[in-house]
């Protein structure tokens, strides 16, 4: 039995990669919006998160937590996944983002620009109010982000759907898909401009729906751009 034992672990050593960083594990990926549903799940650890920044909070109020004006600085952001063309993802950001002063991520954070995308390393530090309180360990911006010509375009999109026209809808959905979007965004946009050229395909070939049909179709369009 010792024998086998050795055997495996010398297989299993083997098999390790031979560069020392990679053998350390990074803390666990998490989306935003499952630590804001159950932040005591979370209480104490450290995570990975991808978001879409907002913007530097000037003031807030730290009540009787370490996270005071004076010595930490605050982001508000957006998970990842969230459509910021939809008013109400829009309106539903998240702002208990903090980085210590003393941190040397703090330089990074006080730069990051609006629908810039970071992948951040957080403790959540304290739950109050019903909403989770992260501390930044780390820091890294990334190449993906949905610009404010991407929402526009989005937007216009829906309009044009909600008046039927469709190939003004299939141009603003394609300059949307333009910049390098984060990987939902970019999935909803392009399932939304693929089930719109097949309607125009579809009236190009002689279908003609009803105004109750066709509504039906604007209706299934942007339920699929919007969610």
């Amino acid at each position: 039995m010792d024998v086998l034992l050795l055997l495996l672990v010398s297989t299993f050593a083997r098999a390790l990669p031979l560069d020392g960083p990679g053998w350390v594990a990074g803390p666990p990926k998490a989306a935003l919006a499952e630590v804001v549903e159950r932040p005591e799940r979370y209480l104490g650890q450290e995570l990975q998160l991808v978001l879409q920044v907002r913007e530097l909070q000037p003031r807030w109020e730290g009540f009787t937590t370490r996270f005071q004006p004076s010595t930490y600085l605050a982001l508000r952001v957006w998970g990842s996944e969230q459509l910021l063309w939809n008013k109400s993802e829009h309106a539903r950001d998240f702002s208990h983002l903090f980085v210590s002063k003393d941190s040397p991520w703090s330089k990074r954070f006080g730069g990051l620009q609006p629908h810039e995308q970071i992948r951040v390393n957080c403790v959540v530090r304290e739950h109050l109010l019903g909403l989770p309180w992260l501390e930044v360990t780390r820091i890294v911006r990334l190449k993906q982000h949905t610009p404010k010509g991407s929402i526009l375009h989005a937007i216009r999109a829906a309009e044009c759907i909600e008046r039927n026209a469709f190939a003004l809808a299939q141009g603003e959905l394609e300059r949307a898909l333009a910049a390098p979007l984060p990987t939902r965004p970019r999935e909803v946009l392009e399932e939304t401009l693929t089930r719109c050229s097949r309607i125009r395909k579809r009236l190009g070939t002689g279908w003609r729906p009803s105004a109750d049909e066709l509504e039906r179709v604007c209706q299934r369009l942007l339920e699929t751009l919007h969610t």
